[in-house]
C-alpha cells in the first residue's frame, strides 16, 4: 500500500503496478486475510447494514478487479453503492531522492 504526492491511497501489486483506490476498495482487498468471498460479503453487509444479497455483486465486481490488478490472488477469493470503488490504474513515479 502507498500514497500519491497528494495522500491519494494506492494498491501496489508486486510487478510494481499502482492502483489508486478508495477507502472502501482497501477495506474490501485487507478483509480478505483469512476469509473467504462469503465471509468478506457478510463482514460488509453487517458494517453498513445492508442484505448480503445487496452487496455479494459489487463485491465480487471488485474482487475481479483486485485479481485481474494482481492484487488479490485466486486462492485468497474461496469463493448499496459501491460503484465509486472502481480501481483506477495510476502510473507509478518514481521516488525523487535528496
Amino acid at each position: 500500500m502507498g500514497e500519491t504526492p497528494r495522500g491519494e491511497k494506492l494498491l501496489i501489486n508486486d510487478k510494481g503496478m499502482a492502483y489508486l483506490v478508495s477507502d472502501s476498495v482497501i477495506a474490501i482487498w485487507s478483509s480478505f486475510e483469512g476469509n473467504t468471498a462469503e465471509e468478506v460479503v457478510q463482514e460488509v453487509a453487517a458494517v453498513i447494514g445492508r442484505d448480503p444479497d445487496e452487496v455479494r455483486e459489487p463485491i465480487m465486481q471488485i474482487v475481479s478487479q483486485l485479481k485481474d490488478a494482481e492484487l488479490l490472488a485466486s486462492g485468497e477469493c474461496f469463493l448499496s453503492n459501491l460503484s465509486s470503488c472502481l480501481l483506477l490504474r495510476y502510473p507509478l513515479l518514481p521516488k525523487k531522492e535528496g
